[in-house]
């Protein structure tokens, strides 16, 4: 755990006067090769005519992204393998027998939502005692279907979360490039519409959903842990903006893709037999097929470049999903989106499913 943890701050980058600023490239690089040599090296002969790697982790090994981990050669295994993850055999078969399905329309995109703080006042929160009083509430509010503006009020700090230009811009040129995409953009991505389109079964008409904006696993309340859609102080028509994990996983989602355009989705807490139980797995709960989630704090431009090209591979190129993940992580190694190639940029997307 001690290692993987030390690797996961390796990888990731402060942002210094506008700049990414990274730890020795040459410790990363020796981290990532020890990870090879004790998950990998001892299969190379039998993975020579393999190009496609699904690994099932336990524990924290799913925090590691495994197509960053370098060879005794230097080379990143995603520059030999597309790698995707499954969280036990049990899906993994389920997936691999369900039935073709086609789909009315291409992608649907969420983006360009504005949070507000919440008004609603504090919970006292001075002994542990307080935290599991709120975690109790917090668990009999959401089986009721009741706001939890109150919680996320006592966790907020004194500005809103900030607006995702870039996150908007995504979801736009996504619409452009990609035929029969629909948005709801600004003032329509709410909580409301999409438990609405939910409720209607709108959600199974398309073949992919992109959410991109704010997420976050909560380190105190698990339940709170989710993906914000357009914040108001108070909630609207019993609805507080933000996605939980519980209320996720009670979508009307099957779709064949579901993309988390933000930060940390893919993590969670630890689940023995299923991986990390966290957003990802309330996905496949939904109905989903395959998801793309991110295991650190991504940047704009790093996003931007991956799911505009992932896209375009997929609906203008024909490509499988897991294919065109790998392709565009190439061109990161590459150089081919300028000064991007470190891991910091590429790695953290993961892709779940068969």
């Amino acid at each position: 755990k001690l290692l993987t943890q030390y690797l996961r701050k390796h990888m990731e980058a402060d942002v210094v006067d506008g700049r990414y600023v990274f730890y020795q490239k040459e410790n990363m690089i020796d981290l990532l090769n020890r990870f090879y040599r004790t998950f990998i090296s001892g299969l190379d002969v039998d993975l020579f005519p393999i190009n496609k790697l699904t690994i099932s982790p336990e524990g924290l090994i799913g925090t590691i992204p495994f197509d960053a981990l370098v060879d005794d050669k230097g080379h990143y295994l995603a520059e030999r393998f597309e790698i995707g993850y499954i969280p036990s055999a049990a899906m993994l078969f389920t997936l691999r027998n369900l039935p073709k399905k086609t789909y009315e329309i291409n992608v649907l995109g969420f983006g360009g939502a504005t949070y507000d703080l919440y008004s609603a006042s504090k919970v006292p929160l001075s002994s542990i005692g307080d935290l599991e009083k709120l975690r109790y509430r917090v668990r009999e509010d959401l089986e009721k279907g009741r706001p939890l503006d109150y919680a996320f009020a006592t966790f907020q700090g004194d500005e809103p979360m900030s607006y995702l230009e870039g996150g908007r811009k995504e979801v736009v040129v996504i619409e452009e490039i990609v035929p029969k995409t629909a948005t709801r953009l600004d003032g329509w991505m709410t909580e409301n519409e999409l438990k609405r389109m939910s409720l209607a079964g709108e959600l199974g008409n398309y073949r992919a959903v992109h959410l991109s904006s704010h997420a976050s696993v909560h380190p105190y309340v698990f339940d709170l842990s989710g993906i914000a859609m357009t914040v108001k102080s108070e909630p609207v028509n019993g609805e507080d903006g933000m996605l939980v994990v519980g209320e996720l996983e009670k979508l009307n989602l099957p779709v064949d893709f579901v993309m988390l355009s933000a930060c940390q989705t893919a993590l969670g807490i630890e689940s023995p037999g299923d991986g990390i139980k966290g957003l990802n797995q309330a996905l496949f709960n939904a109905g989903a097929n395959s998801t793309l989630t991110s295991l650190w704090s991504v940047s704009d431009s790093g996003t931007m470049y991956l799911s505009v090209e992932m896209y375009n591979r997929i609906f203008n190129g024909q490509m499988a999903t897991s294919a065109a993940l790998a392709d565009v992580k190439r061109n990161f190694i590459s150089g081919k989106y300028g000064d991007q190639t470190h891991p910091y940029f590429w790695a953290p997307f993961i892709y779940t499913g068969y």
